[in-house]
This record gives C-alpha cells, structure tokens and sequence, in this order.
C-alpha cells in the first residue's frame, strides 16, 4: 500500500510538471513566449476596453514601457468584479497563464479566477 502511494504522489509530480508550469521572475518573461509561466510583479496600471469588454493591467512599468500585460476578457471580466484597474496601483500579483504577444509585448490572458491572485 505504502508503494503504490509513493507512487502517486510521484506520477501527481511527474504530471505537474508535464503540464509546463513554471515559475519565473517577470523581468524574464518575453524569453517564455508560448510557455505556461507563474510570476508576480506589482500592477502599475491599467485600461478598460468597454467596446471589447476587455480589462488590462499592466505590470512592471508604466504604459508603454511595461514588462508585461494581464488580459482579462468576458467572462471571466465579470468575474473578478474589478470597477476600475485603478483600485488594483500598486497591488501586488501572482499570475499564471500562457505566455503570448501582441503588439511587440508579452500578456497573459487571464479566463478563470485561479489564475490571478492579487495581494
């Protein structure tokens, strides 16, 4: 009994790891374009796309010159119950979520509540 649980937690691990999660600080995010990244930085900003009902915070500088961006689109939007990216200045995040581009810079679009952890 004792080996076949040895054994799960192993696989769990194995599997875990399968899934590509990593941890990375965010300074090192654009060399893990298409990775399944964890990181946390402080959101320095951010902009409300009504007309796209899209939400974006911006990490790690001022807009344009950011480290990267936080995509949150319907529905997970409603979700999060976020008036204004300006109640979040200066909060500090953990995320995690595939690592894409657009426009020149890296994001990760956040669609479950899971994925971002403001502190």
């Amino acid at each position: 009994m004792n080996k076949n649980f040895t054994f799960l937690i192993l696989f769990a691990a194995l599997c875990m790891n399968a899934n590509g999660q990593t941890r990375i600080n965010a300074s090192e995010i654009s060399k893990h374009l298409n990775d399944t990244v964890t990181t946390s930085q402080r959101i320095t900003g951010g902009r409300v796309l009504e007309r796209a009902h899209i939400t974006l915070l911006y990490l790690g500088g001022t807009f344009p010159e950011h480290l990267f961006t936080i995509v949150i689109k319907e529905p997970a939007r409603s979700l999060f119950k976020i008036k204004s990216p300006d109640e979040l200045k200066g909060k500090d995040v953990n995320v995690t979520g595939r690592v894409t581009e657009y426009g020149g810079r890296p994001q990760i679009a956040v669609t479950d509540l899971r994925q971002l952890k403001i502190e």
